[in-house]
């Protein structure tokens, strides 16, 4: 991380610097070559948030291979850990419509606050990526019997019994289906890491999808009681 870091720091010094400079009376060639720099600087800010990404799901994963994959669980209302984490990823996708159901009471549960937004975060920001601009996406938490449920809906073009079967593995790819809004790839990283978290929360996670009808990715972690 180390590296990227510095990288990441020096271009938003750098871009600082020339925003600073633009205040100065300027030729008006001169201020469109500063102003295409700005743009360039920008964009390698934001190729080092991903390649910052990236490495953080590589660290992930060499953890959860060697068994060393920290949980630090307390006891949190994942209602909260929901909203926190939609609130987070809505700035990014704009002019995206992201509905959130909440139940009224807390639900309460026995979780690391800090991997269940990761696991939040992630579904929601696939779901964005692999339907289409236009098409809503609905995040919707309940209490499903002793236990709370989360499900984030999409209106993309659906996945397959066959492919939902290897979604959940190391480095897989879906073949056949493509992005449709945002840039870039992944590695093929989260979902595995996602079903991880989920599995040392005593948890349950999958999808529920048809060809052509789109895709419900959920989990279901046990409430505490009452009494515990």
């Amino acid at each position: 991380r180390t590296p990227v870091t510095s990288i990441k720091s020096s271009v938003q010094l750098a871009a600082r610097v020339v925003r600073q400079a633009q205040e100065a009376a300027l030729p008006d060639g001169l201020r469109e070559r500063m102003e295409r720099a700005i743009s360039l600087l920008e964009g390698a800010n934001k190729q080092s948030d991903k390649l910052n990404r990236f490495i953080s799901d590589l660290l992930d994963v060499t953890r959860i291979q060697a068994g060393t994959l920290e949980i630090h669980p307390t006891t949190l209302d994942l209602a909260e850990i929901v909203r926190q984490n939609v609130a987070v990823v809505h700035p990014a996708w704009p002019h995206r419509a992201i509905t959130l159901d909440l139940p009224e009471a807390p639900l309460r549960v026995w979780g690391d606050p800090d991997r269940l937004g990761q696991v939040v975060t992630n579904l929601l920001t696939n779901a964005l990526k692999y339907s289409p601009e236009g098409a809503p996406v609905a995040v919707r938490l309940m209490r499903w019997d002793r236990s709370a449920r989360l499900e984030v809906i999409d209106h993309g073009p659906g996945i397959t019994p066959e492919q939902q079967a290897r979604l959940f593995q190391a480095f897989s790819r879906v073949e056949g289906i493509e992005r449709q809004s945002g840039a870039g790839v992944g590695l093929g990283l989260g979902l595995y890491i996602c079903k991880t978290i989920i599995d040392r929360h005593n948890g349950t996670i999958g999808v529920s999808s048809q060809p052509g009808q789109g895709s419900t990715f959920w989990f279901v972690l046990p409430l505490l009681q009452e009494n515990a």
